[in-house]
């Protein structure tokens, strides 16, 4: 996977980390949202499934979707617990699928 994307001479790197930083310190969910960004994806045409993953969530209610690293996972940010439910269950027929929730012991506004 690196070798390739060191091979690769169109990849564009995009430098959303600002942007993610300044949506977590503001609150702004819909800024993290619209900047999720892996360079990874870029080289990914050999696996369609991840692209089809990702517009899957999208498609059932995740406000974001993105892919972990070099490829282990794709995930959605959903707006609540509900809707994360319903893609789950929509979802885990097609794939392995684990339902995750965020943990705030300290209840804390994250967003």
């Amino acid at each position: 996977m690196f070798e390739k994307l060191d091979a690769a001479s169109d990849i564009i790197q995009e430098y959303n980390s600002p942007n993610v930083i300044k949506a977590l310190q503001t609150h702004d969910f819909e800024l993290l949202c619209n900047n999720l960004y892996n360079v990874f994806e870029q080289i990914l045409e050999d696996f369609p499934q991840i692209a089809q993953l990702k517009e899957l969530l999208l498609q059932n209610g995740a406000l974001g979707s993105g892919m972990t690293g070099s490829g282990s996972a794709v995930f959605g940010i959903f707006s609540n617990k509900e809707a994360s439910k319903k893609a789950y269950n929509n979802i885990k027929k097609m794939y392995k699928t684990f339902w995750c929730i965020s943990y705030n012991p300290r209840k804390e506004k994250l967003f």
